[in-house]
């Protein structure tokens, strides 16, 4: 924005440097001979076709006029510069004293095209002209100029920039200049512009030739944002940015450094929209606040004391092909630029995003997911891409669910980071085109808590997952659907619930982010089916370790001279009995196992086997005591032929098949 407003200064500045030439060439003559030397000769004076309506000129007191001023661009074809009205006057008495005074400059109706292609302008060869004039005269001539009180009004400008396809067009131009001096003293110059696309800007400049400081203060009022779209276009492929800018600058600097010019004020955008491609607004904000403290191209420096961001919204889609959008926002090219080039230093004191919301939707599987995060809110002070930040934020997941993180992080190699996350009251059942997709399950209830911590040390990844689920349900697996694992859902579902509905798990995460074959989301997968198929291999085991506090529920240790449990194994045979309550969709099996080649060296075959026999109807009997259906359970007769391999402990092995596999 700042380069284009040097443009069209540029582009000003020479057009009254044309305008004030032909004032001063028309003084060497009378109206009608001046007027008739410089239509006919302003190829040669110029370079460019000139028509003048009428020009007069009054000798006695140096005051002149014009009307209906044409000078064509170089095809000839349409106006470069026109006006309707230009009057002034030279004071005499001055030029005794080798000054220049022109006062009361007034010029109605200016109208200037400025086209831009490259680093060429339209008015080039204009500008090498009247520079070869200006220097031949003035160079060593002792000569002052003083212009006062310049006033233009209903001007209008046009800007294009061929290259990049921009145009801007300000309308009702309204510029008072108290003063230009080229003699050393100060110069005072004000102009508000109006622009065709929408807004106002209103500028002060003052300017110290002998030092060559500068000061400019801008103003602008609901700047429209659509000319801006071509420069986002040279990094993002977009289609359109929309919004209104307001707020007040203060530039300060000087004309030899203007790279070094230091800035400062606040800006305001309201209703900012960024189209992409595929004309879907991928940044929307109701309002973005920025106050400057410093910014220089020169120091290579952006410090802003606040940026407030208020209803920020955006939406992350993943396609079919596993690209995403925000990859097909990016333009390769740039990204390359961007790394040879050097950074800015950007310090923000102070961050903060207030009811931001994302959405989210993921194509790539059989049934598209969308999710949405809502009232998100971010803050972060000290702010600075050299060093970690830590941001901490919070946002509505889903309908009800709630979401806090932190995050700790460097943001230009992203390659130490810390990332906490606490999830609570999630609707599980939101995520069943995943479950269907990796699993063929669907999730018909479940509220999730999820505590994740993760720590990324150069590319490797660890990390862990404590994930609480209250009253977990899936579906049976449909028989039409194919899906990426089979896994025993239903099961490890049932085997890790209590009885107060809770399921628990712990999820470790570890990886490699360089791989191109790693994904968080397919890995924390992999993790839970996991834990499924280590409770379909065993699943009495884990349902033990879940109500038992880890003690092993799988067995039941004897005493082979013994017909009945011990004080120590009732109580754990107890143990499974509640346990056999609580999971009672499971059919339990008692196999007794012993060594029988090392309880034959003591005891005789009959008395060894029925002494076995003895231990299985005195559990048969506690269980019928304890209430558990017959049908639930079986004790299984003790068979001489599948004890004579055994080498084990001595003890009854429990197991527990879930009915719905039967």
């Amino acid at each position: 924005m700042a380069g284009f407003f040097r443009k069209l200064r540029k582009g000003l500045l020479w057009a009254l440097a044309i305008a004030f030439a032909l004032t001063v060439l028309s003084l060497a003559f009378s109206g009608t001979i001046a007027r008739y030397y410089i239509q006919k000769h302003g190829n040669e004076l110029i370079g460019r076709e000139v028509s003048i309506g009428s020009l007069s000129i009054n000798p006695l007191t140096a005051r002149m006029r014009v009307k209906d001023l044409h000078i064509l661009e170089k095809d000839g074809k349409e106006d470069f510069l026109s006006l309707s009205s230009l009057e002034g006057n030279i004071r005499l008495k001055p030029i005794a004293s080798r000054i220049l005074n022109i006062k009361g400059i007034s010029i109605d109706s200016l109208y200037i095209n400025i086209v831009q292609d490259g680093e060429k302008f339209n008015f080039d060869d204009i500008k090498d002209k009247l520079y070869t004039y200006l220097k031949e005269d003035t160079e060593d001539s002792g000569w002052k100029m003083e212009i006062r009180n310049i006033a233009l009004s209903q001007g209008k400008i046009r800007y294009r920039d061929k290259a990049l396809g921009s145009k801007f067009t300000l309308n009702r131009i309204s510029l008072e200049i108290p003063k230009i001096n080229l003699s050393g003293k100060n110069t005072d110059v004000g102009t508000v512009l109006s622009f065709e696309e929408g807004g106002q800007m209103d500028c002060r400049i003052s300017y110290n030739p002998d030092r060559s400081r500068f000061t400019v203060n801008v103003s602008l009022k609901d700047f429209g944002t659509d000319g801006l779209t071509p420069y986002l276009q040279q990094f993002l492929n977009v289609k359109r940015c929309k919004g209104k800018v307001s707020g007040h600058l203060e530039v300060h600097g000087k004309t030899q450094h203007i790279a070094d010019a230091d800035i400062r004020g606040n800006l305001i955008a309201e209703d900012l929209k960024v189209i992409d491609e595929r004309r879907k607004p991928v940044f929307f904000a109701e309002s973005l606040k920025a106050t400057i403290s410093d910014f220089s191209l020169g120091k290579g420096l952006a410090h802003l004391k606040s940026l407030e961001i208020t209803t920020p919204q955006t939406y992350y889609e993943i396609m079919k092909d596993s690209t995403d959008n925000f990859s097909l926002l990016i333009k390769d090219e740039e990204q390359q630029r961007e790394e040879d080039s050097p950074q800015m230093k950007l310090i923000i004191d102070s961050l903060s995003v207030h009811d931001g919301k994302v959405d989210f939707k993921d194509n790539t599987l059989k049934e598209s997911f969308s999710y949405r995060l809502s009232e998100i809110s971010l803050a972060c002070n000290d702010f600075r891409l050299d060093k970690m930040n830590i941001l901490t934020g919070s946002a509505v997941a889903g309908k009800a669910g709630k979401v806090e993180f932190e995050w700790t992080t460097d943001f230009v190699k992203m390659k130490n980071v810390y990332l906490d996350i606490t999830a609570s009251n999630i609707n599980v059942k939101d995520f069943t085109p995943y479950a269907k997709y990796y699993v063929g399950n669907s999730i018909e209830g479940g509220t999730l808590r999820w505590e994740s911590r993760n720590t990324i040390i150069g590319a490797h990844l660890e990390g862990s997952n404590q994930i609480e689920i209250y009253k977990p349900k899936v579906s049976r697996r449909s028989r039409w659907t194919e899906p990426v694992y089979e896994a025993p859902v239903r099961l490890g579902v049932y085997a890790l619930t209590n009885k107060k509905g809770l399921m628990n798990l712990s999820l470790p995460v570890k990886g490699n982010l360089d791989s191109p074959d790693f994904s968080y989301r397919k890995t924390v997968f992999k993790a839970l089916l996991n834990v499924f198929t280590k409770v379909s291999a065993a699943p009495f085991r884990a349902v033990g370790k879940m109500l038992a506090k880890g003690e092993d529920l799988d067995h039941l240790e004897i005493d082979l001279e013994q017909e009945d449990f011990s004080t120590k194994e009732y109580g754990k045979l107890y143990q499974i009995v509640e346990a056999m309550k609580e999971k009672d969709e499971f059919h339990y099996t008692f196999r007794q196992r012993f060594n029988l080649r090392k309880a034959l060296r003591k005891e005789e075959k009959e008395k060894v086997l029925s002494l076995a026999q003895t231990r299985n109807e005195n559990l048969s009997n506690y269980l019928k005591r304890m209430g558990i259906p017959s049908r639930n359970y079986t004790v299984e007769p003790v068979l001489e032929d599948s004890l004579v391999s055994y080498r084990g402990k001595n003890c009854f092995l429990v197991d527990a098949v879930w009915e719905e596999d039967q």
